[in-house]
């Protein structure tokens, strides 16, 4: 189930849950407790999904 929150300033902050997907992977480099992904978007687009 997605969730999206406008974060003001252009920003969206989205929240996604896989329940039957396999577990990530992460990065060895990366604190244990952050899983993070940022994307590119146009408003425009957003907004008419």
């Amino acid at each position: 189930m997605p969730l999206f929150l406008d974060a003001g300033g252009g920003n969206i902050l989205a929240f996604f849950e896989l329940p039957h997907s396999p577990a990530m992977g992460r990065d060895e480099n990366t604190s244990a407790w952050l899983q993070h992904i940022a994307l590119p978007g146009r408003r425009p687009a957003l907004e008419a999904t």
